[in-house]
């Protein structure tokens, strides 16, 4: 018997998955997220040799591969799960198509619900996220992919379904203080949808149907820009933050179009990335007012010490004399000796801000490190 590679079975279902996916495609799944990235991902595909279109990191959100895997896997375990115990009809990744939004090449735009029970006509969206974001759930961006479907099936399917969004959680899979997964259900009244809470049971959001109608008008916006070659109009005014810039405790990710589509903001120069952000400016020059007055208060503060313990010393002569405990008319003075013990200081670290006036001679810069001995931010 051949030794299989677990490792190569895993990355054979990665490529099975990526290649279910056609990037000249409108995705519906990012309805809620950046439209800019997906016009810059289709329009490179068809012209793959046009420069404005090419991706400056194409790899730059790599990182997120293993996590994107990992949701495939859990997705799979819950459709097991769903088979196994559930006597009806369950169709997993079933394509529930827009007529009226067509790609490029003439196709209808598709979505994909990860799990469509027809007998429940209940849509199941299931995703993976990180246990820091317990508190945050649902994520906006998930509400946004399940609405867009729950309105396809009204719109082209004459039905309302109910729809759930079942969260895992990547550390620990599911809830440590409820042992389960933590699940809204999207419940039909009238022209609205109520977000529920499975755990408490209370509702947390509610969509009415206009919100809904926005989403697919999201979608027609990008078509229209494919057909004109024009990115639509951005949305997040912070180059280094999400969508365009992503860190997290185990990844980085970028957009592989981020310098592209902020190329009037972001240059690559010898002294570092220029970013022409008025509210980053006003940070760093914040930053330099403040150090600055730091500075002069520290100085200011060493020259009290010293005077502090030059009285001190002046004062010891009277606490030899007299002993630990003297008086006068208008203060009580005590002397306490304390001894120090040996320790050893655990290592630690910290970041070196240094601030250079842009255009100053380089003998003028000054290193300046308030708050050296404070841990890193992660």
């Amino acid at each position: 018997m051949s030794l299989v590679s677990s490792a190569y079975l895993l990355a054979k279902a990665r490529e099975a998955t990526q290649k279910n996916f056609n990037p000249a495609h409108i995705r519906p799944s990012g309805v809620g997220t950046c439209l800019r990235e997906q016009f810059y991902r289709i329009m490179n595909a068809l012209y793959p040799e046009e420069p404005e279109y090419q991706p400056q990191d194409p790899d730059g959100k790599a990182g997120l591969e293993g996590v994107a895997q990992l949701g495939h896997v859990i997705e799979a375990g819950l459709v097991q799960a769903w088979a196994e115990h559930y006597q009806g009809e369950i169709k997993c990744q079933f394509n529930l198509s827009s007529p009226d939004i067509l790609n490029i090449d003439g196709t209808p735009v598709t979505a994909h619900p990860d799990i469509w029970v027809p007998e429940l006509e209940t849509d199941v969206e299931v995703k993976s996220v990180s246990i820091s974001s317990r508190n945050y759930l649902p994520v906006d961006y998930h509400v946004d992919q399940l609405l867009l479907r729950l309105l396809w099936w009204h719109k082209y399917h004459f039905l309302k379904p109910s729809g759930q969004l079942v969260y895992f959680f990547r550390e620990t899979f599911v809830d440590p203080e409820t042992n389960r997964p933590v699940i809204f259900h999207f419940q039909p009244s009238d022209d609205k949808y109520h977000v529920i809470a499975e755990e408490t049971g209370e509702m947390v959001r509610s969509y009415p149907r206009d919100y809904m109608e926005s989403l697919h008008e999201r979608l027609v916006k990008l078509r229209d820009s494919l057909d004109i070659g024009i990115p639509p109009a951005r949305e997040n005014d912070v180059p280094h933050s999400p969508p365009c810039y992503i860190v997290s405790q185990h990844y980085t990710a970028v957009c592989p179009w981020r310098k592209n589509c902020w190329s009037n903001w972001i240059k690559e120069e010898d002294d570092g990335v220029f970013i022409d952000d008025p509210q980053l400016a006003k940070y760093i020059c914040l930053l330099a007012e403040k150090k600055e007055t730091l500075k002069a208060l520290n100085q200011e503060a060493r020259e009290i010490s010293k005077s502090v313990k030059d009285i001190q010393l002046l004062l010891d002569a009277y606490f030899d004399l007299f002993g630990p405990r003297i008086a006068t008319q208008t203060h009580v003075i005590s002397r306490t000796q304390v001894n120090v013990a040996e320790k050893s200081v655990p290592a630690t670290s910290y970041y070196r801000y240094k601030i250079q006036a842009q255009g100053g001679p380089n003998d003028e810069a000054r290193d300046q490190t308030a708050g050296e001995g404070l841990p890193a931010w992660s």
